[in-house]
């Protein structure tokens, strides 16, 4: 499944953990990442981290319209992110 929207994708991975296939908008190269913004699936404190973090806020602090989304790489351990516009494959994995 393909979120139809940046809005679709975080509420997904909001209570969920997801496999999103996506095309990285620098090079090219298609990835694949196991990511969630459920906190349940985060080592502790991790959550916290994003502080004051908006997370379906779709602008940036220019106040121009953002596709990206960030999201917690449970296989990294680190926060990366993704653009919606180069998604190829989304889909939850796990509750």
């Amino acid at each position: 499944m393909n979120p139809l929207t940046r809005r679709d994708a975080v509420a997904s991975l909001s209570t969920h953990l997801c496999k999103v296939i996506f095309k990285k908008k620098t090079t090219g190269e298609i990835r694949e990442m196991n990511c969630t913004l459920d906190p349940t699936h985060m080592p502790s404190g991790v959550y916290e981290s994003l502080g004051n973090y908006d997370r379906y806020r779709p602008y940036t602090s220019k106040g121009t319209q953002s596709s990206v989304v960030q999201a917690w790489d449970t296989d990294k351990g680190a926060w990366r992110s993704f653009d919606i516009n180069f998604v190829e494959s989304f889909e939850q994995i796990e509750d």
